[in-house]
Parts: structure tokens; C-alpha cells; sequence
């Protein structure tokens, strides 16, 4: 009678295998719940009481715990701590909303550090552009909120609007765009900036009226669209005189979009997805140009969350219980919420509607057609609702069968199959409580081999099989006690013993630096399905040491991070507790060098070639190692350090002979050769050469006629 083990299940005789996965599973669960609270942890306290809330963000907007170096990516809705650090990356902006109602904006690339107590607000401006605006409810008092530069100033308000920005190379920039500010400096002395003043903080404090004055749309104002793009109108105070309106898609004004010249009071803009900067330009009466303070204006193309599961035309089976239908869909940058609308018609007539603040969630629903779909919530964008998708929950009178997933024709060294044992997976009806395997030599299951059972959806069988083909199969038995069908009928092969066997690279091959450097270097090898193997690399013959000992069940492996060499290499095939079953020949493998400048032979380095008796010019240089041919280029080179290109070319030898003459003359030359090969090219090595001809050859010869003729 043949031994045999199985894990999955409990039989009689055999081992509690419980115990081993209820400890892993207990592991598992504890390092989920530490990975679920790293992942998350930005949303529990830095420490002490909230003191405001991120209550708009577009892009990336981060924030760092003061007890903390990691920065942390923020939500819509994530709660704020005192002495956080907030930051935005380029083109993104976020909103701070303090508990006493104090908004402050931030623009992109900008820092500040929140700084709260009971009397005053105080934040830290590091840089960027803020602005900070303040509304007095009925009744209520206004805390003061006090800014301070790094240059230790300090900006004061109560009950006001203001706007501070300082660009790189450039001094902070104050503007009072409602009530007033008091600007304190190092030394105590304090300047009062009033509403429509802009102040500029140096050494010393400028501060002048705001003469071009924007109005719509508001500093700051964000609209929200569904197209690709839209026409925006902009408008200013009516000028007195032409000025010109600016508009820009950074705060300095670098990367200009539109510039129009006008007497009106404003224009139109086509705009799409972005954060623009917008200014008014006009020159006063000493021909000096003065700008208007410059505005924010955000265009965020709302795209609704798209629902990613159930699919469309997804259906769920049962026979007892209504199944849980899991419902997730992508996440919406503008989303304060989701809501999941469930109905039985394409309108959303009576709709089952669960709000929620995550992007999954799961419902009970009976047998039935139905809709769904995701409406994204917000404050600032509205509603939008994404497409519906269609799917059905079918109750059916027998409960289905189970799939048989794996193995699934593999092949398996019978020695593996005893010591190892070879797993069995399926997926299962939710309404399946046990399932039965059965192994047979033959596919009418007429014999059989090996029968378990198990409560789970896989089966670890350890059985001397002799070699040959077998067939498996499933049966289930649902919460009622009834059967299922049988499932589909799948196969395994039983071989002895296999060599592991290498595939490439081949033995002594090259392999090119670049590549090795950005993909590592391919390994490939045969070997039995469904197996562990170690793969062993080493500068040396003997493989020790190893600078790779990497355990896989693939039959591929990608060496990385290898330096140019030699390297020998093989695989071996090893049971699950480390002994070696079996192993591969020992391969070798070059990674070349990077290809280094060739060194010019000749003509020499600084050398005067006479050419008064030459027809050819002859160039040498060193072969390169992997060089698969080389780029020579020759230059005229003239006394004021110029250089003219006179001959370029490929070629795949190390020397060249220059036959036309015509393009050479008397004086200085340079030449130079790069090495290439697959995918890099070396530095050019360059050298320079003067060529000559000789003045004295000799007093010519006059020829004359014997007989002369005179008139």
C-alpha cells in the first residue's frame, strides 16, 4: 500500500498541520495590520489636537510631523497638527482650513509651518506664495494670525486679506487685498500696509498703491471642467490708458501663454487642465513699466471615478446565501466623498445609495439585473456621476462545480513529488464547504491513485507516484450536503529526475555594459515545472564567494548591479528545506568594459608631415575591446582656435588611408576617433598633426626645339 501526506485537509493518521497555518496565518495578520498602519499612518495624529483641516488639494501636496523626516502625500479632508509641515510640488496648490475659519492658500512650490495656539495663529513662511484669508463670523472674534519670514519679519493681520509671495532672486512681495497688515521687522520697527497697498520687504520696507487692479476671477479661484477645454473671460478696473494683459503658466512669468494689448476692460482666454498666473502690464508716465500684483487661476478637469469592479456584464452565482458583490473604483483627485448607486434600471430610478469616503465597499444583493455606479462628491466641483456599468446576480438550483487550476500539465521529478509533495490549487463556489480530489493514470477515473479531502481551496499531496501521465479532478459538497458535478479533468506529468539545463547566455559570451548596467544580465535555464532553484554567480571558477545566491521558482533570473568581468554561473534545483536535488554545469559570462577612447598611433601627436611626395595620407589607432566600428573625423584647424570638419566617416577598421588630397593644405590639423558598439559610444580621443611641402625641388629644366623660327 502506497504512504502518502496530505496538507489541507485533516485525515486520519495524519499530522495536525492546523497548527503551522494558523501560525502563519496569525503572522500574516500581524504584518498586514503593521503594513495597513505605515501605509495609513498619515491620517492618525502627529501628536496633540487637530487645529485645521486640508480642505482643498490639487496635485501633490504633502505634509511632515514634526517629530518626523518622512513626507507624507495628503487628502482632501486629512487633518492638520500643530507644528506640521505642509509643502506643494510644481503646478499643484492646497488649502488650509483653520479651526477658527482662517483659510491659507498655498500656490505651487511653496513651505510653511503651522504654529497654533488659543490667542494667535503663527505660521512659518519658508517659500512660495501664500495667501491668507480671514472671514469675521457674527459675534466672533477674529484670532490674530502673525507670518514670519525667514529673515525674521513678521506680517500681522485680524480681519483681513492679504497675499505673500517672494520668487527665487527676488524680495518678498506683501499685497492687502482686504482690510490691512503690520509689517515688523528685526529691529522692531513696524510699517502699516493698507487694503489695495503693495508692499515690498528688503532691507528696507516700499510701499506703494496698487494702480492696475484685477477683479474677476478672484486670487486664487478654481473652475472645474468636463471638457478638454474652455473659454475663460478675465477682467480688470477700466484703464485709462491701453495696457497689456499676461498670462502665464508659472509664477514668474518665465513660460508665457498669452499676451494681448487692450483698452478694454478685459478679454477671453482658451484654457484646459493647469494652474496659470495672470498680471495686467502698463508703463507709467516715465516710460517705466508697472505690473499689477499677479493672480492665481487653477482650470481642473473633473473626471468622474471610474468603476473598476464589478466589470460590465459581470455575473455572480449562489444557491443559499446573496452573495457579496464588491464594488471599487478609482479614486478622484477633487472627490470629498463617493456615493455608489445601485438600481434595476439604466435611469437610477430609486436607487440604492451608500456614501462613503473610501473607493470600495460591499453589498448583500439577491438574484436580480442590475446597475451601478460612482458619484463623486465635493464642495467645490459638485456631483458627477461616471458611467453605469450592468451586471447580474443568477440563483441557481445546484451549486457549481469546482476548477481545477493548477497543476495543469506540468512536469514533476518523482523525487520532488515524495519528499516535496506537489500542490493542488482550484478556485470554489463561496457555497462549496469541502471538496474532494481524486488522481487517476487515466482519464476515465476507473483507477484510483490518490483521494483527499479538504476544506480549503488547495491540497499539498506527497505520494510515490510511479513515472507516467496522471489526471485530477474535483467534486464539492455545498452547505446543504449535496455534490456537485465533477470539475474539468487536468493533468501532471511524473518524470524522473531532470538535469537542470542552462539556456543562455551562451558559455563565453560578451555581454554589453550598458545593458547589463539598466536590465542585468538574462539568465535562462530548463528544469522541472512547479520547482525551487538557487541561482549561484561569482567572479571565480570555484563560486565562492558568490555575489548572487538567489532562491526562485521561475526558470529566469536577471543579475543585476554586476561590474564589467569574468563571471561563472550555474543553477541547481533544491527541496524546500535548502538540500540540493540536482544541478546545472558551470557556464561563464564577460561583462565588457565601457568602451574606452581609442589611442592614435599615427600620425603622431604634434608631428609635421611632408606631403611634397605623398598621394596618401595614412591614420592608425589602437583596436578598442567590444568596439564594433569607429567614427573618424578629420578638422582644419586654424591659428585662431577655429575648427572646420573637413572629413567625417564609419568605419570598422582600426586604420585609414586618405587618398583625396584635394580637401588637405599646408597647416594644422586635428583628427579624432570615438570607439561604438551596442548601445554606447566612447569619448572622442583627439590629436593634431601639421602638414608641409618643400619650396626647394630643384631649378626647373627649359626645353627647347632644335630649330628655332624667328619672323
Amino acid at each position: 500500500m502506497q504512504q502518502f501526506e496530505v496538507f489541507g485537509t485533516r485525515l486520519p493518521g495524519q499530522r495536525d498541520d492546523w497548527l503551522f497555518i494558523g501560525g502563519s496565518a496569525l503572522v500574516i495578520l500581524i504584518f498586514g495590520a503593521l503594513l495597513f498602519w505605515d501605509f495609513n499612518r498619515k491620517n492618525f495624529g502627529g501628536g496633540g489636537e487637530v487645529i485645521g483641516t486640508i480642505t482643498f488639494k490639487h496635485r501633490t501636496a504633502q505634509r511632515k510631523f514634526a517629530s518626523q523626516v518622512i513626507w507624507d502625500d495628503l487628502d482632501t479632508e486629512t487633518p492638520l497638527y500643530n507644528r506640521d509641515a505642509i509643502r506643494t510640488a510644481e503646478s499643484s496648490e492646497a488649502v488650509v482650513t483653520l479651526k477658527n475659519g482662517t483659510k491659507i492658500q498655498l500656490d505651487e512650490s511653496t513651505m510653511i509651518v503651522l504654529n497654533i495656539s488659543d490667542k494667535s495663529a503663527d505660521i512659518d513662511f519658508a517659500y512660495g506664495s501664500v495667501q491668507a484669508k480671514q472671514d469675521q463670523k457674527a459675534g466672533q472674534e477674529v484670532a490674530a494670525l502673525n507670518i514670519k519670514t525667514q529673515d525674521n519679519k513678521v506680517i500681522s493681520i485680524q480681519n483681513s486679506d492679504v497675499k505673500l509671495s517672494r520668487n527665487e532672486g527676488e524680495d518678498l512681495s506683501l499685497t492687502v487685498q482686504r482690510g490691512q497688515a503690520n509689517v515688523q521687522t528685526s529691529d522692531g520697527k513696524t510699517q502699516k500696509v493698507e487694503k489695495d497697498q503693495k508692499a515690498t520687504i528688503a532691507a528696507e520696507i516700499q510701499v506703494r498703491k496698487v494702480v492696475l487692479r484685477p477683479t474677476a476671477p478672484d486670487d486664487g479661484a478654481r473652475s472645474f471642467i468636463t471638457e478638454n477645454q474652455k473659454a475663460f473671460a478675465f477682467a480688470w478696473e477700466k484703464p485709462t490708458e491701453a495696457l497689456t494683459f499676461e498670462i502665464a503658466s508659472d509664477r514668474s512669468f518665465s513660460r508665457i501663454i498669452t499676451r494681448v494689448t487692450t483698452a478694454g476692460p478685459g478679454t477671453s482666454v482658451a484654457l484646459g487642465d493647469g494652474s496659470y498666473f495672470w498680471r495686467l502690464a502698463a508703463q507709467d508716465k516715465t516710460g517705466k513699466i508697472d505690473y499689477s500684483d499677479f493672480r492665481r487661476f487653477t482650470v481642473i478637469r473633473n473626471a468622474p471615478a471610474v468603476l473598476l469592479s464589478p466589470v460590465s456584464g459581470a455575473q455572480f452565482d449562489y444557491v443559499t446565501d446573496d452573495p457579496l458583490v464588491n464594488f471599487t473604483w478609482s479614486r478622484s483627485e477633487t472627490a470629498q466623498g463617493y456615493a455608489l448607486e445601485i438600481a434595476e434600471n439604466p435611469g437610477f430610478a430609486s436607487a440604492r445609495r451608500i456614501e462613503t469616503s473610501t473607493t470600495s465597499i460591499s453589498q448583500k444583493l439577491p438574484a436580480g439585473n442590475y446597475f451601478a455606479r460612482i458619484v463623486t462628491t465635493s464642495s467645490e466641483a459638485g456631483n458627477l456621476p461616471g458611467a453605469a456599468t450592468a451586471f447580474t446576480v443568477v440563483r441557481r438550483q445546484k451549486t457549481q462545480a469546482p476548477l481545477a487550476v493548477r497543476p495543469a500539465g506540468d512536469r514533476i521529478a518523482r523525487v520532488i513529488l515524495e519528499k516535496e509533495g506537489l500542490a493542488f490549487s482550484w478556485s470554489v463556489d463561496r457555497d462549496v464547504r469541502s471538496t474532494t480530489l481524486e488522481i487517476s493514470p487515466n482519464a476515465s477515473f476507473d483507477q484510483i491513485a490518490f483521494k483527499g479531502t479538504a476544506d480549503t481551496n488547495f491540497l499539498t499531496v506527497k505520494q510515490g507516484f510511479r513515472e507516467g501521465k496522471y489526471y485530477w479532478r474535483l467534486q464539492g459538497i455545498d452547505r446543504k450536503g449535496n455534490a456537485t458535478d465533477f470539475s474539468n479533468v487536468s493533468s501532471f506529468t511524473v518524470a524522473e529526475m531532470e538535469k537542470v539545463a542552462l539556456r543562455g547566455p551562451a558559455n563565453g559570451a560578451d555581454m554589453d555594459p550598458v545593458q547589463a548596467r539598466l536590465e542585468g544580465v538574462g539568465l535562462l535555464w530548463e528544469g522541472p515545472d512547479l520547482s525551487q532553484f538557487r541561482v549561484v554567480v561569482s567572479p571565480n571558477q570555484n563560486l565562492d564567494p558568490a555575489v548572487v545566491n538567489q532562491m526562485t521558482s521561475a526558470r529566469a533570473y536577471s543579475a543585476r548591479n554586476l561590474a564589467p568581468g569574468r563571471y561563472y554561473w550555474k543553477v541547481l534545483l533544491v527541496s524546500q528545506n535548502g538540500s540540493v536535488l540536482t544541478e546545472s554545469e558551470i557556464r561563464s559570462f564577460s561583462i565588457l568594459d565601457l568602451l574606452q577612447p581609442p589611442r592614435l598611433l599615427e600620425p603622431p601627436r604634434g608631428q609635421t608631415v611632408d606631403m611634397t611626395d605623398k598621394n596618401e595620407l595614412y591614420f592608425k589607432w589602437d583596436p578598442v575591446r567590444g568596439a564594433e566600428g569607429y567614427d573618424f573625423t578629420l578638422f582644419r584647424s586654424y591659428p585662431d582656435g577655429r575648427r572646420t570638419a573637413i572629413l567625417n566617416l564609419k568605419t570598422q577598421r582600426a586604420d585609414f588611408m586618405l587618398r583625396d588630397l584635394g580637401i588637405l593644405d599646408v597647416g594644422g590639423f586635428t583628427w579624432s576617433v570615438s570607439a561604438y558598439g551596442r548601445n554606447q559610444v566612447s569619448e572622442p580621443a583627439a590629436s593634431d598633426f601639421t602638414i608641409t611641402l618643400r619650396i626647394d625641388v630643384g631649378k626647373p629644366e627649359i626645353v627647347t626645339p632644335g630649330v628655332q623660327y624667328t619672323e
